[in-house]
Protein backbone atom coordinates (compact mmCIF):
# COMPACT_ATOMS: atom_id res chain seq x y z
CA UNK A 1 0.00 0.00 0.00
CA UNK A 2 1.30 3.06 -0.79
CA UNK A 3 1.48 6.10 1.79
CA UNK A 4 0.12 8.65 -0.71
CA UNK A 5 -0.67 7.76 -4.14
CA UNK A 6 -1.97 10.88 -5.34
CA UNK A 7 1.00 13.05 -4.59
CA UNK A 8 3.14 10.44 -6.05
CA UNK A 9 1.39 9.97 -9.38
CA UNK A 10 1.36 14.15 -9.28
CA UNK A 11 5.21 13.30 -9.26
CA UNK A 12 5.35 10.34 -11.99
CA UNK A 13 2.76 12.87 -14.40
CA UNK A 14 5.20 15.91 -14.10
CA UNK A 15 8.05 13.67 -14.90
CA UNK A 16 6.44 12.62 -17.78
CA UNK A 17 5.30 16.39 -18.63
CA UNK A 18 9.21 16.95 -18.74
CA UNK A 19 10.13 13.87 -20.86
CA UNK A 20 7.21 14.66 -23.43
CA UNK A 21 8.12 18.10 -23.64
CA UNK A 22 11.65 16.98 -24.24
CA UNK A 23 10.32 14.39 -27.35
CA UNK A 24 8.27 17.32 -28.34
CA UNK A 25 11.24 19.24 -28.55
CA UNK A 26 13.23 16.32 -30.28
CA UNK A 27 10.71 16.20 -33.19
CA UNK A 28 10.12 20.31 -33.88
CA UNK A 29 6.52 19.57 -33.06
CA UNK A 30 4.26 21.77 -30.90
CA UNK A 31 3.05 19.95 -27.55
CA UNK A 32 -1.25 19.47 -26.88
CA UNK A 33 -1.12 20.89 -23.59
CA UNK A 34 -4.54 18.57 -23.01
CA UNK A 35 -2.76 15.67 -23.13
CA UNK A 36 0.01 17.46 -20.30
CA UNK A 37 -3.30 17.42 -18.13
CA UNK A 38 -4.10 13.86 -19.05
CA UNK A 39 -0.87 12.45 -18.02
CA UNK A 40 -1.36 14.12 -14.59
CA UNK A 41 -4.34 12.52 -14.34
CA UNK A 42 -3.58 9.46 -15.59
CA UNK A 43 -0.44 9.02 -13.41
CA UNK A 44 -2.51 9.91 -10.65
CA UNK A 45 -5.59 7.27 -11.90
CA UNK A 46 -3.12 4.29 -12.01
CA UNK A 47 -1.40 4.90 -8.96
CA UNK A 48 -4.82 4.88 -7.09
CA UNK A 49 -6.19 1.85 -9.02
CA UNK A 50 -3.15 -0.35 -8.06
CA UNK A 51 -3.58 1.12 -4.53
CA UNK A 52 -7.16 0.15 -4.00
CA UNK A 53 -6.64 -2.58 -5.57
CA UNK A 54 -4.12 -3.60 -3.16
CA UNK A 55 -6.38 -2.45 -0.55
CA UNK A 56 -9.14 -4.86 -1.82
CA UNK A 57 -6.96 -7.64 -2.07
CA UNK A 58 -5.10 -7.73 0.98
CA UNK A 59 -7.41 -6.33 3.63
CA UNK A 60 -9.96 -8.52 6.03
CA UNK A 61 -13.36 -8.74 5.51
CA UNK A 62 -14.27 -7.47 8.69
CA UNK A 63 -11.77 -4.31 8.09
CA UNK A 64 -13.87 -3.44 4.86
CA UNK A 65 -17.04 -3.25 6.65
CA UNK A 66 -20.11 -2.81 4.40
CA UNK A 67 -17.97 -2.40 1.83
CA UNK A 68 -16.96 -6.42 2.23
CA UNK A 69 -19.81 -7.17 -0.04
CA UNK A 70 -18.65 -5.70 -2.50
CA UNK A 71 -15.23 -6.32 -3.38
CA UNK A 72 -15.15 -8.00 -6.73
CA UNK A 73 -16.91 -4.70 -8.06
CA UNK A 74 -14.53 -2.29 -6.70
CA UNK A 75 -11.30 -4.50 -7.66
CA UNK A 76 -12.71 -4.80 -11.61
CA UNK A 77 -13.10 -0.57 -11.08
CA UNK A 78 -10.14 -0.66 -10.20
CA UNK A 79 -8.48 -2.76 -12.67
CA UNK A 80 -10.28 -0.45 -15.41
CA UNK A 81 -9.13 2.95 -13.75
CA UNK A 82 -5.65 1.26 -14.12
CA UNK A 83 -6.15 -0.32 -17.61
CA UNK A 84 -7.55 3.32 -18.94
CA UNK A 85 -5.06 5.31 -17.44
CA UNK A 86 -2.39 3.28 -18.59
CA UNK A 87 -3.75 3.59 -22.48
CA UNK A 88 -4.04 7.04 -21.54
CA UNK A 89 -0.75 7.82 -20.60
CA UNK A 90 0.56 5.84 -23.66
CA UNK A 91 -1.55 7.13 -26.54
CA UNK A 92 0.02 10.94 -26.77
CA UNK A 93 3.54 8.59 -26.61
CA UNK A 94 2.65 6.74 -29.43
CA UNK A 95 0.92 9.08 -31.84
CA UNK A 96 4.32 11.19 -31.07
CA UNK A 97 6.60 8.25 -31.93
CA UNK A 98 4.39 6.57 -34.84
CA UNK A 99 4.69 10.56 -36.98
CA UNK A 100 1.09 11.13 -36.58
CA UNK A 101 1.07 13.60 -34.00
CA UNK A 102 -0.24 17.40 -35.76
CA UNK A 103 2.50 19.84 -35.65
CA UNK A 104 1.55 23.85 -34.91
CA UNK A 105 1.40 24.68 -39.00
CA UNK A 106 -0.20 21.40 -40.13
CA UNK A 107 2.92 20.72 -42.30
CA UNK A 108 3.19 16.98 -41.68
CA UNK A 109 0.47 15.89 -40.99
CA UNK A 110 -0.36 12.64 -42.11
CA UNK A 111 -3.61 11.09 -43.45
Amino acid sequence: MLKNPQLIGAYVGIVMIVFSLGLHAFKKRAPVYTDMAALIVSSVGTLTGIDLGYIILTSKKADLGPLSEHQLPILLGALAVVWLSVHTIGKPFHLLMTHKGIDSDNSNRHV
